[in-house]
This record gives structure tokens, sequence and C-alpha cells, in this order.
């Protein structure tokens, strides 16, 4: 945890740092729902990925199964190493795994099944969130 504030300098580099990065989520965008099992890959999952590379970009594959808000330090490092498993079983290249314990991180682009992408028009923004109370209502009414 940083005690120090960042200089003015110090922040813009720590952003310039960040701009390479691109943050994708695992379940429901890499891997097909199944939490808290493991699915296929999506579709184009691999190709996605090997893209970002090719473009100089690094891809950090992210997820809600390390959040330390229901999981222990022990059950996080489990779900790393088994998302890890998973990703080197479909040959699926990324360039770390982020275990998110330092809140939202800064990054060119955030790709996630649940991600709204805001651009200028609020009436679309909610008519998505809309289209994902659906799909959530959905899973949760085949789960049941």
């Amino acid at each position: 945890m940083r005690t120090v504030p960042l200089t003015p300098q110090q922040r813009r580099e720590f952003y310039d740092q960040a701009k390479d990065i691109v943050l994708v989520d695992f379940d429901g965008t890499l891997c097909a729902w199944s939490y808290p099992e493991m699915g296929r890959p999506e579709l184009g999952a691999r190709h996605f990925m090997k893209s970002l590379i090719k473009r100089g970009l690094k891809p950090v594959v992210w997820s809600c199964r390390f959040s330390p808000e229901f999981n222990t330090e022990v059950e996080i490092a489990r779900e790393i190493q088994r998302v890890g498993h998973w990703l080197a079983r479909w040959r699926i290249p990324y360039h770390a795994i982020d275990a998110g314990n330092n809140g939202k991180a800064l990054c060119l682009a955030y790709v996630d099944d649940r991600g709204v992408a805001y651009t200028g028009n609020w009436d679309r923004v909610l008519s998505r969130v809309d289209v994902l109370m659906e799909k959530e209502d959905e899973r949760r009414g085949s789960a049941a």
C-alpha cells in the first residue's frame, strides 16, 4: 500500500505505463460462464488474445474469482492457479493474471461480458444494463 503521495509527473508516468495493458475478464468472456466450474473457451478467445499480443499489447486476465470479498488468500491463490492451468490447457496466451488486490487497475481497455461502455448516450447505457439484468435473470432461472 502506497503511503507517499505521487507527484503529478509520477502520476503521469504511472498512467503511461498502463497504456499497453488490456484487462480481459475470465468467466463469460474468455471462458464460457459455468462458475464455479470452468467451461470451454468462448469462440475466438485464443485468436483475440493472440491478436492483442501481435499489436504489442499485454493482455492481463482478471476475474471476480479472485475477489478478497468472499475468498481467503489460500482460495485466491488456488483460483489463480486453476485459471493459469485452464489458459495453458487451451493454449490461450496472456501476459499476466491480476489478482485484483489493488482495486481497479489502470489499463488501455477493459474487456468484460458485463462491461457497459459509455459512448455519450445514457439511454444506450441504460438499455445495455437492462439487457444484462435480463441475462442474469435467465441464468439464475436456469440454475434453479
